[in-house]
């Protein structure tokens, strides 16, 4: 071959690469078998894109696998003719190459067809890279056979099952079982391949309904607490309207109680003042009787001051003086009744509308009824029969509080938990 010749084919073969990368099923990773074209212009083999959807059949509707555009309904399946054809086009030039021309073993990217084969390097080189060879290995006398004589003709049209590698033709007699061909390897890793993808985009699709059950428990725990906080915050404000409340009607009976004391004290007082003015009068009339010197007068005027005297009620009477209403003792109960209140309030929140408690239940086997198989550990049960209902209890019991648990289902069968 000239060098114009060499480049030609080189370009051939890179512009043949990009191509075959464009008629590469995204799913399967091979070439187009029966490509199917969506709304929107993306192209999928018939039975990939089947196997796919039937995988999200469980969802809420069905996606491209390239673009994850979303259909409510399941979009009818066209045959892209024009593509099935060029697909079958580029096959059949594959297929001519391969006849005809065998890969360098020192191209990389788009490989030449090879030209002759070095027995000395155990190498097939195209026509640039024997060039090279020739000169590296001029003086050294390697020996170069055409490629249609030479073993090395045959080369990566097998592998070796141990290994992986890919030898020539000449190592069947040598490895026998152990080597197949290298059309065979291609086909089984290219399903391997295709079926490990499969399962990765089950896994993404798991992984994406984990991450919406994980931002739906989200929603809810914000939910929760926000009516939790709102059950709380309205409990504590009941209590404190009823403290409040209470307060005010204790300090008003303290008034009204005292305003009753302070009108009997002020009775008390006026009736002390006129019995004081009294006296004065009944002392300053016995005093000016005293100076009287007219025996004859003193004696007339004697008897009247002295009955006032003698009949005049002296006694001050008892009173109590208001003393402190609650002692230091009292005021002590009442912190401690008060302390004891809340903590039962406390208790009592913490029941009914703190978070729910995770309940590890076991079955109680004395209640399993026939037809009921209980694991070694009490925590799976298995229905024998599925033409009857068969029931069991577990062996907890709660009296209080907020608790839930966790059931894992599985097979086939219809069951109830009622609580």
């Amino acid at each position: 071959f000239s060098e114009s010749q060499i480049y030609e084919m080189a370009a051939a073969s890179a512009l043949s690469t990009e191509l075959q990368e464009e008629l590469i099923c995204s799913i399967c990773l091979s070439l187009f078998q029966d490509p199917v074209l969506l709304n929107c212009g993306h192209n999928f083999c018939q039975d990939c894109l089947e196997k796919v959807w039937e995988a999200q059949s469980g969802g809420q509707g069905y996606s491209c696998p390239e673009c994850r555009r979303e259909y409510r309904e399941k979009p009818a399946l066209h045959r892209n003719l024009k593509l099935c054809n060029i697909v079958e086009r580029f096959k059949d030039t594959q297929e001519e190459q391969r006849v005809v021309t065998h890969p360098c073993d020192f191209c990389l990217e788009n490989p030449l067809p090879a030209v002759k084969s070095c027995r000395n390097c155990e190498v097939v080189l195209c026509e640039l890279h024997l060039q090279k060879h020739n000169g590296k290995f001029l003086e050294k006398n390697h020996v170069l056979v055409e490629l249609k004589d030479s073993p090395q003709g045959q080369a990566s049209e097998c592998t070796c099952k141990g290994d992986g590698v890919c030898t020539c033709g000449a190592c069947w007699d040598f490895l026998g079982a152990n080597v197949i061909t290298l059309a065979d390897t291609y086909q089984w890793e290219r399903v391997t391949l295709s079926e490990e993808v499969r399962k990765m985009q089950l896994a993404w699709k798991k992984i994406e309904k984990a991450l919406e059950d994980v931002q739906a428990a989200t929603g809810t725990l914000k939910a929760n607490r926000d009516s939790q906080s709102s059950q709380i915050s309205n409990v504590f404000n009941l209590i404190r309207t009823e403290l409040n409340k209470k307060e005010e009607e204790f300090l008003k009976s303290i008034a009204s109680e005292e305003n009753a004391k302070r009108l009997e004290l002020k009775n008390q007082m006026e009736a002390l003042q006129r019995k004081r003015d009294a006296i004065v009068k009944l002392i300053k009339a016995a005093h000016n009787l005293s100076f009287q010197g007219d025996a004859t007068h003193f004696i007339q005027d004697f008897e009247p001051v002295y009955k006032k005297i003698q009949a005049f009620d002296t006694s001050v009477g008892t009173f109590q003086v208001p003393q402190q209403a609650t002692g230091t003792l009292a005021i002590q109960e009442i912190q401690n009744t008060t302390e004891s209140f809340i903590k039962q309030i406390i208790t009592f929140i913490k029941a009914n509308i703190g978070c729910y408690q995770r309940a590890s239940l076991t079955f109680d086997i004395m209640t399993a009824e026939s037809g009921i198989i209980l694991s070694d550990n009490y925590k799976t049960v298995t229905g024998s029969n599925q033409h009857s209902v068969s029931r069991v209890s577990t062996a907890q019991r709660f009296s209080s509080g907020r608790r839930y648990w966790e059931v894992e289902a599985f097979g086939d069968g219809k069951w109830e938990i009622t609580v």
